[in-house]
């Protein structure tokens, strides 16, 4: 009876006409305003703050996103790195400009036109409004028995969806993006203050923002519509300054080059610079044409993408295709894995863990606390020989990306002997260190 008292509201207003365009204004308490949608926030205790102004160099992980029909063309990248980092977003958008935020999620976005929408069930016949019973359990899905669309969009990805059409494509899905979240809804009208009051739509309005705060108290969600002006871009954060070690190490390389162009008389030099060019080639070939077959991903991997629950996460269905075609196996995944695990355990044996962007210390510190605590006594070449390769390890995996990354970044490359050489070092690291076994039960999945 609840139900049908509150479809039946939808039948004394319209759906939008195909091509209208509600207010979205958050003041608004007529029927395509979005003052029921601010109540739903305020009755979950949540801040929503309206924003005119998106700066992408001053996203806060912490300040959720609520992002409905945009027409100003969003920076798909800098929203990606956002969220990558941790930062969370509703993604409310069925005919507006979210193209290359959806791309960056690789979900694809097709508006139907009218009356060939993907479903079976709508409300009075209306195909404007179809009526979705979604199954399964969800944050998202709480006490939702049904929810109501206007004029929805379709949205499609190879993972799993929330809310799905009954004869394909999706209208919602939760997408793990990094160490955040993207909330996708292919239907902006949903939040209008009429569609608000229609079967489950409020209680899933009011699973989407708190599912945004992580049900934290006091939370602020900042809220763009339609027109906004953009500035700046997001800088990503990293734990390790070991960008700079890099940096430095090229540099250095860089003014050793120009000391030896200014002394070596002119043959010499062209000698030199020939044996510098023939090595990159050896070594770029020996990219694309591995010596030897590549071996499949390591049983850690597996073990991973084991435990990973439904609904199918980004992380999921891209070790699926990951490689899939090329000609020589990227194994960014393996190490990424290895680099989270190695990273958290090397860290908290020196007491440096956890370890914030904003409290990282550098390698140089890192080796010399490692030095202090675990090499004393060592014989002086022993101690010089681990230094130098557990150097190079961190310096190493502060080029590669999390593993949650792996997929954002995918200029990364890591061949099958860097993996076998960096793996070697990080696990007789560890041994020295007392935290072998503790390592062989994370990538078991024994926790």
């Amino acid at each position: 009876m609840r139900l049908l008292a509150l479809l039946f509201t939808v039948f004394l207003v319209p759906a939008i006409a195909w091509g209208q365009v509600p207010d979205y204004e958050i003041e608004d308490s007529e029927w395509a305003g979005l003052s029921e949608f601010a109540g739903v926030a305020t009755a979950e205790g949540i801040q929503l703050e309206r924003q005119t102004d998106l700066d992408y160099s001053k996203l806060d992980r912490d300040v959720p996103l609520v992002i409905l029909y945009p027409t100003t063309q969003l920076d798909g990248d800098s929203l990606g790195e956002y969220v990558a980092d941790g930062g969370r977003i509703l993604l409310m958008d069925d005919f507006g400009q979210s193209e290359l935020l959806l791309e960056r999620l690789e979900v694809t976005r097709v508006i139907p036109s009218p009356g060939n929408l993907p479903h079976d069930e709508f409300l009075n016949g209306n195909p404007s409004l179809p009526v979705i019973r979604p199954t399964g359990r969800h944050p998202l899905l709480v006490d939702v028995e049904a929810i109501v669309g206007n004029h929805p969009a379709v949205v499609d990805n190879p993972g799993g969806a929330v809310v799905p059409y009954s004869a394909g494509g999706a209208m919602v899905y939760d997408m793990n993006l990094g160490d955040g979240k993207v909330v996708v809804v292919a239907d902006a009208s949903i939040a209008i203050n009429k569609m608000v009051q229609v079967a489950d739509n409020r209680q899933f309005l009011a699973n989407a923002l708190t599912y945004l705060c992580r049900n934290q108290p006091d939370c602020r969600i900042d809220l763009y519509t339609k027109s906004f002006s953009t500035t700046g871009r997001y800088k990503r954060s990293s734990m390790f300054d070991g960008g700079e070690d890099v940096s430095d190490t090229i540099d250095g390389i860089n003014e050793a080059i120009e000391e030896l162009m200014k002394h070596l008389p002119g043959e010499e030099l062209l000698y030199y610079l020939s044996l510098l060019l023939c090595g990159g080639l050896v070594i770029y070939l020996l990219t694309i044409y591995p010596l030897r077959r590549t071996r499949p991903y390591s049983a850690y991997v597996t073990d991973f993408v084991d435990a990973v629950p439904a609904p199918q996460s980004e992380f999921d269905w891209n070790v699926s295709r990951f490689g899939r075609g090329s000609r020589t196996m990227n194994h960014a995944l393996p190490t990424a894995i290895l680099k989270e695990t190695f990273e958290e355990l090397f860290l908290d044996a020196l007491d440096l863990w956890p370890s914030t962007t904003e409290d990282r210390q550098s390698i140089d510190h890192i080796i010399s606390v490692f030095d202090e605590r675990f090499l004393t006594g060592q014989p002086a070449a022993t101690r010089k020989k681990i230094l130098t390769e557990t150097r190079e390890l961190l310096v190493f995996l502060a080029r590669v990306p999390t593993r949650s990354r792996v997929f954002l970044e995918g200029d990364v490359h890591v061949t099958d002997a860097e993996l076998m050489k960096y793996h070697a070092r990080a696990t007789r690291v560890l041994k020295l260190m007392g935290r072998k076994d503790e390592y062989d039960n994370r990538v078991r999945g024994a926790f």
